[in-house]
C-alpha cells in the first residue's frame, strides 16, 4: 500500500483509508504500508510500516532504494497506490515487476488531471473511486479509458443525481467523513446544513453525521444552532 499519509492521520480520506485497511485485514491480507509521513510506531497487527526515511533521517534516495528492494523481495498479490499523485510509480511497477496495480481516486484530485498523470493512470489494472462524482470527474480528462473504473458508493449516475422517494416515516441517516477546515469550503458544509433546515421544515425526519475536525467547527455549531 502506498500512502502520502500516515495511518495516525485524522483528515477525510485518511479515515476513509483506514475503513480500507480494516477490509483489507478482515480478508486475511497482510500489508506492507510504504508512507512518507510522522512516524506511526504502534504495533499493528498484519500491517508492516515501512518509513525508515524518517525514523533514521536517512536521504530520500535511500528510502526509495529500500522500498523498491521490499517489492523485489515481497511477492505481492497487488499494490495500492491510495492517492493519485503516487501514479507516477505505475509504470515502473508494470514494467519491472509486473504488479497488479490498484488506484484509488476522491475528489478534486481526480480533476484536471495533468499529461502525465493521465497516461500513468493507464499503467493501473483498476481504478477505484470513493463516489460516482469523483468517477465522472476522472473519465473526464480522457476521451476514452480502456480500464475498469468502479465506485464503492455514490448518488451520482451520468450527469445527475438519481431522485428517491422519500419514505417520512422512516428516520433518513446522512453520514459525511471530512475535514472542517476554513479553506475547504468548496465542501459547502454550510450549504448542506441550510438545505437540513429545508427537510426539516418539511417534516422529514433525518440524522445528520459530520465527522471530523478543523478551524471552521464554531462556525458550523452556530449555523447548526440557528437553524
Amino acid at each position: 500500500l502506498i500512502s502520502n499519509n500516515s495511518y495516525a492521520a485524522t483528515g477525510g480520506i485518511q479515515t476513509y483509508r483506514k475503513y480500507l485497511i480494516k477490509a483489507l485485514i478482515n480478508n486475511k491480507y497482510k500489508i506492507d504500508y510504504f508512507y512518507r509521513d510522522t512516524p506511526y510506531q504502534k504495533k499493528t497487527p498484519y500491517i508492516n510500516f515501512i518509513n525508515l526515511l524518517y525514523q533514521f533521517k536517512l536521504p530520500k534516495f535511500l528510502n526509495v532504494i529500500i522500498n523498491t528492494f521490499y517489492i523485489i523481495k515481497n511477492k505481492y498479490d497487488a499494490i495500492l497506490i491510495t492517492h493519485i499523485n503516487y501514479v507516477i510509480f505505475a509504470p515502473f511497477l508494470k514494467f519491472f515487476f509486473k504488479k497488479k496495480i490498484f488506484l484509488f481516486i476522491y475528489g478534486i484530485d481526480a480533476k484536471n488531471l495533468s499529461f502525465l498523470k493521465k497516461n500513468f493512470c493507464k499503467f493501473c489494472d483498476l481504478v477505484i473511486s470513493h463516489s460516482d462524482f469523483t468517477k465522472i470527474n476522472f473519465l473526464n480528462n480522457f476521451g476514452t479509458f480502456n480500464k475498469m473504473v468502479i465506485t464503492i458508493s455514490g448518488p451520482y449516475e451520468q450527469g445527475q443525481y438519481k431522485r428517491k422517494k422519500i419514505n417520512l416515516k422512516k428516520v433518513i441517516v446522512i453520514t459525511s467523513v471530512t475535514r472542517v477546515e476554513k479553506s475547504d469550503s468548496y465542501k459547502n458544509i454550510s450549504k448542506v446544513i441550510k438545505i437540513l433546515a429545508y427537510l426539516k421544515e418539511k417534516n422529514i425526519n433525518f440524522t445528520y453525521n459530520l465527522i471530523g475536525s478543523g478551524n471552521n467547527l464554531s462556525e458550523i455549531y452556530k449555523l447548526v444552532k440557528k437553524y
